[in-house]
């Protein structure tokens, strides 16, 4: 388990477990009474290059079982589709034929099989009714900030030999994502929405931050927006982003943000709006950009302050611009005037 320290904004240092560690094969499990569709995938002899899998809850007699760029379909009632001219089919389900939960519902489960391994997710993908979802050998890449679509009740995604061939990777508003399987060998440069709305998330969701090349990654526009349950971000090179722009809005269980390197940072506008939770930054760096407004965080501690403040670039010399960062007034009680000129010395304007 990873251990971080900081100062609260009295002084007093407290101990943040940054990482809850579950054993693996207990951090989420399908229910026994759902159809199995692991072993069904496991067993299917169907002879194509990728697959997807996805045990669905009971809803409609009759639902449209959309395309998704298969070049065939079954449903786990007989069906077959192998009409490529369409976009969606509509089904009349064999209810005598859906297995039973002891929660209350109904199984049933849908199979797609490509003849590519090329998979592109846009903003179609997914099902309101989705409990589980397994991807099998696929070469897939992401276009829109609801890649997995209406999948709000999805609890789990699941990578078997997968790899991301795009450039953005995201989970966004998947409310009841509680474990995401197999993803690796993610090279993107945007992560656009990554983990926005996901709040049950926990030791997974470090696991792929930690997993990404942060050092390629220009775009984390409303990464954890919204984002009920990371406590931390880890050390992770940030010098390249560009756009960070509500990254941590509203992210209000943050506590801890382990390392910023702000260089390259362009566009921040809500960067920290609502964040009202950190009270460390234990390693900021080459604070260039105009308006980074620090005026939700009013439990940042006194020697985030100092390390912000020594963070700024020197404007002493550039007459023609004006160059502001925003503390808010309960930070400001935190500063002495002789703190406070440390970045007026250098041309900023500290409200």
């Amino acid at each position: 388990m990873a251990i971080v320290r900081y100062k609260n904004s009295n002084g007093e240092v407290k101990t943040l477990k940054a990482i809850k560690v579950k054993n693996k094969s207990t951090d989420w499990q399908p229910q026994a009474d759902w159809w199995d569709i692991d072993t069904i995938l496991e067993n299917d002899t169907e002879d194509y290059p990728a697959k997807i899998i996805c045990l669905l809850s009971d809803s409609d007699v009759a639902s449209n079982i959309r395309r998704l760029g298969a070049t065939k379909i079954k449903t786990s009632d007989g069906a077959e589709y192998t009409d490529t001219t369409q976009n969606s089919f509509l089904h009349t389900w064999n209810i005598e034929l859906d297995k039973k939960c002891h929660l209350g519902y109904k199984t049933r489960y849908i199979i797609y099989y490509y003849s590519s391994q090329n998979i592109n997710f846009t903003n179609d993908f997914g099902y309101k009714t989705a409990l589980y979802c397994i991807i099998k050998s696929a070469l897939f890449s992401i276009s829109g900030k609801q890649a997995y679509g209406d999948s709000s009740c999805l609890e789990c995604l699941k990578m078997i030999d997968c790899t991301q061939k795009g450039d953005w990777v995201n989970f966004a508003d998947m409310y009841s994502l509680k474990n995401i399987i197999g993803f690796n060998n993610l090279n993107v440069s945007r992560v656009i929405y990554l983990f926005q709305n996901c709040n049950i998330l926990e030791k997974t969701m470090q696991e792929i931050i930690h997993s990404l090349d942060w050092s390629k990654i220009t775009t984390a526009n409303s990464a954890f927006r919204a984002n009920r349950t990371i406590t931390y971000f880890p050390r992770v090179n940030t010098s390249n982003i560009t756009d960070a722009n509500l990254m941590f809005n509203q992210a209000m269980a943050l506590k801890v943000i382990e390392n910023l390197d702000l260089i390259s940072l362009k566009s921040c506008s809500g960067m920290f709006s609502q964040t009202m939770n950190l009270v460390s930054i234990n390693n900021i760096s080459n604070i260039r950009i105009s308006g980074l407004d620090f005026s939700s965080c009013i439990l940042l501690n006194h020697d985030t302050l100092i390390r912000i403040l020594n963070a700024l670039h020197d404007h002493s010399t550039d007459t023609e611009n004006v160059h502001t960062i925003i503390f808010g007034a309960t930070n400001l009680t935190k500063l002495t005037d002789e703190e406070m000129a440390i970045g007026q010395n250098k041309g900023w304007t500290i409200s």
